[in-house]
């Protein structure tokens, strides 16, 4: 069922997902086209580590490739992500989501400004922020446990993809 959306992505481009699906003779869905990680690195520090990630699962489609770069700051809390979408002959205003799954337990609210989301996990309170682009809220499906789902909500960032580079810059911070 996660599979039947584009939204089991992370990065979802024009409503279409990065990989495609097929179903199997056991009725399951199982990979009908790869994609290929075209980059990892791991920085791994006593108060530091940095993920540096790329995939070619939207070069055929939009001849686009697909990066994220997470660090993580231990002594502040700080989770600093930047994902880049990237093409050498853009096709523009091909819109893009970029989804953070949350688990069905958090409480999730968008501040007044339109640019920071509140999040409550138990007792401890983290602050989302993205400042170049917009960010919401929506539901979602959370499919933690085998064989069952329950509801939950996401953020998720959206825009344009317009020009050769496009770096979404956003920001997880405990409170």
């Amino acid at each position: 069922m996660s599979k039947s959306s584009a939204v089991h992505n992370v990065l979802v481009i024009n409503d279409r997902s990065s990989c495609a699906f097929k179903e199997s003779a056991q009725n399951k869905l199982e990979l009908k086209t790869n994609l290929k990680i075209t980059k990892k690195k791991v920085i791994n520090e006593k108060d530091y580590w940095k993920i540096n990630a790329a995939h070619d699962g939207y070069l055929k489609r939009f001849n686009l490739m697909y990066e994220r770069e997470i660090e993580f700051h231990h002594k502040n809390f700080k989770l600093i992500g930047t994902d880049i979408i990237e093409g050498k002959k853009l096709s523009h205003n091909l819109k893009f989501e970029i989804r953070f799954h949350l688990d069905p337990q958090t409480k999730v609210m968008k501040t007044q400004d339109n640019k920071s989301i509140m999040i409550k996990l138990e007792d401890e309170g983290w602050k989302f922020s993205c400042d170049n682009h917009k960010i919401d809220i929506d539901n979602g499906l959370y499919f933690g446990k085998k064989n069952s789902y329950i509801e939950n909500q996401n953020i998720f960032i959206s825009g344009i993809i317009n020009s050769k580079n496009n770096n979404i810059k956003w920001e997880l911070t405990k409170i």
